[in-house]
């Protein structure tokens, strides 16, 4: 439970019209909230529709009325009234009313003495016992009090024994400023004593004029107020709305959502629940937040303090651990991290994102078999996306741990789209072993596809020349052969290699095409540097095959990464993609060599 206190030090501010907006927010986002009218003097939360619960209902007046007859604490739900909520709200909304509005409330309320109620009544006892029972009873998630305005024993009960926090709304001119600058100080004092609380406060400048302001008042008149009153950033702006509809109340968030008041007042709530440790929901909203470094330092608790209130909130929830064990990273504290992942993991949280990183783990300390079981598992998992999958298919290449054939049977690699899977299967080709296991792969893509993608059948054609299967690779691209002029560069070579496989003849037309493409672009890969010079020796100009050669031999010497050769039709790394291309420099020079996709002995 968080009890949050909306406290003004003069009315007209829009306070209770906050109390409300973030009241109901807090429901559409499924949190139990209850709403408490302390503003005894001059109630008005049932002002609004939604709120007005129970007419006749007894309220906080008649609970401390009891109290005081009976010299013993009523049972809080006899004055709490639950409200109704728009059917879409996944929350519940209650209230605790001021009291009953009769002829007698005025004189009522006049009986009530809240200096001796705490002097000689052990009034103080009274509102811990009204907070237990709110918290026992029923369990909310929120608790928003509407506070009495200026200085009063109300106010100081809703500002320093009830509330976790205050938010403070004010007008930013001198009055609001310096009537704050008090309640503020005794508000921060609470730390200070002997059993005392940190109160967090979230500073609210509200109703605040959408005009020019060619002379900078506002933007003076807040940095007065940061300073006096101590805060660096306000929780939330709320502009004045000029607008008759307020003469209504409405609840802007729910019957006015998109205007901005109703988005302003969102923000509000959303910083209010960023500080509650126990909103899971908030919690992990929070931590997956792209501005989560920046939300953090903004925060009113260091981040070390909170990172550590939260493990402390959420030790046996597994998802918080690992979304924080995500923010640890960022920060570079990579040891904690680790530790708050494989913590995650023991209490069940296991997804494709705490996975794959464990897996890692385990290869790196010489459990090979725990790492692969971890990596089938992952790609088993529904939270297994295109990323997840390609990371697989990198450590199942660079490390072999799992067959190619469990990659492609796994579920997340299936729930691809044909051209995701075609790509992933271009980093599988290692072998002529693995290029037939790709191959069955897109041939199941190609089937269930309703049209031919044209990334699955250029990824066929390389699987099938690479295994030397040049006949079914011309197969591919249709029964009759393409226009040369309708290729772009990769068919166009690829359409070459399987007709010089297949033929024992280089087709010129093809790899004219080819050249043709690389000298009118820019080639800034050394793979497709690689193919245009071997396209250029075909066409018997050496001079260009060699300017080629010399550009994919710089390439391949800046950048070592693993690449495709269209040398052997194989995925390489990047020292025998310089072999390779040693190899092609020979063929250009006039040795008897041709490329090993068509010499290599196949199983």
């Amino acid at each position: 439970m968080y009890v949050v206190t909306f406290y003004s030090f003069k009315g007209g501010v829009g306070r209770t019209l906050a109390l409300v907006n973030v009241a109901a927010e807090l429901v559409r986002r499924g949190k139990k909230v209850l709403v408490v009218d302390f503003d005894l003097e001059a109630p008005g939360l049932d002002s609004f529709a939604s709120l007005r619960c129970n007419t006749n209902a007894p309220g906080l007046l008649e609970f401390v009325t009891q109290y005081l007859e009976s010299a013993a604490a009523p049972d809080v739900s006899s004055f709490i009234s639950q409200c109704k909520s728009p059917p879409s709200h996944k929350g519940k909304l209650y209230m605790m009313a001021s009291g009953v509005r009769d002829a007698s409330y005025s004189f009522r309320l006049s009986k009530i003495s809240w200096s001796d109620m705490y002097a000689k009544r052990d009034g103080y006892l009274l509102f811990e016992d009204l907070k237990a029972q709110w918290a026992s009873t029923l369990t909310p998630d929120y608790v928003l009090i509407d506070s009495r305005t200026g200085h009063s024993d109300v106010a100081g009960i809703c500002t320093r024994q009830l509330p976790d926090a205050v938010v403070l709304c004010f007008i930013p001119n001198e009055d609001n400023i310096m009537g704050l600058e008090g309640i503020v100080s005794d508000i921060r004092s609470e730390s200070k004593r002997i059993g005392g609380r940190d109160i967090r406060l979230y500073f609210v400048p509200s109703n605040v004029p959408s005009l020019d302001d060619e002379q900078g008042i506002l933007e003076r008149k807040l940095r007065r107020a940061k300073r006096v009153l101590g805060f660096s950033h306000p929780a939330a702006t709320v502009h004045r709305y000029d607008s008759l509809k307020l003469l209504d109340n409405p609840v802007f968030v729910n019957l006015r959502n998109r205007s901005r008041l109703a988005k302003e007042l969102r923000i509000l709530a959303t910083v209010i629940t960023q500080d509650n440790l126990e909103d899971r929901d908030a919690v992990l909203s929070t931590l997956r937040s792209e501005r989560l470094i920046e939300s953090l330092s903004r925060s009113t608790q260091p981040i070390d303090q909170k990172i550590t209130n939260i493990k402390s909130h959420h030790a046996r929830d597994g998802e918080v651990l690992y979304e924080l064990s995500k923010l640890l990273l960022r920060l570079g504290r990579d040891h904690e991290a680790a530790l708050l992942a494989g913590e995650s993991m023991e209490l069940g949280y296991r997804t494709a994102d705490t996975l794959l990183p464990a897996a890692l783990e385990d290869l790196a300390s010489g459990r090979s078999a725990a790492g692969a079981e971890k990596i089938v598992e992952a790609l088993s998992l529904s939270s297994a996306d295109y990323f997840h999958v390609s990371r697989a298919v990198e450590i199942a290449v660079r490390e072999g741990v799992v067959p190619l054939q469990l990659l492609v049977d796994s579920a997340a690699f299936k729930s691809l789209s044909e051209p995701e899977q075609a790509s992933l299967c271009d980093q599988m080709l290692i072998n002529a072993e693995a290029a037939a296991i790709v191959e069955q792969s897109l041939r199941r893509s190609l089937m269930s596809a309703g049209e031919v993608d044209v990334n699955v059948r250029n990824s066929l054609v390389l699987s099938l020349v690479a295994q030397g299967k040049f006949r079914e690779a011309v197969q591919a691209f249709g029964k009759t052969r393409p226009e040369v002029w309708t290729l772009n560069i990769a068919e166009a070579f690829n359409l070459a290699m399987a007709e010089w496989g297949l033929t024992g003849r280089p087709p010129d037309d093809l790899f004219a095409r080819v050249l043709e493409i690389g000298e009118a672009g820019k080639v800034r890969t050394k793979n497709v540097a690689q193919a245009i010079a071997i396209s250029a020796w075909v066409l018997h100009d050496s001079a260009r095959a060699g300017q080629w050669w010399n550009r994919a031999f710089d390439l391949g010497t800046l950048d070592k990464a693993k690449e495709f050769s269209a040398w052997r039709y194989l995925q390489v790394s990047g020292d025998l993609f310089l072999a390779d291309l040693m190899e092609v420099q020979q063929m250009i020079a006039g040795a008897d060599v041709l490329p090993r996709v068509f010499t290599t002995v196949r199983p």
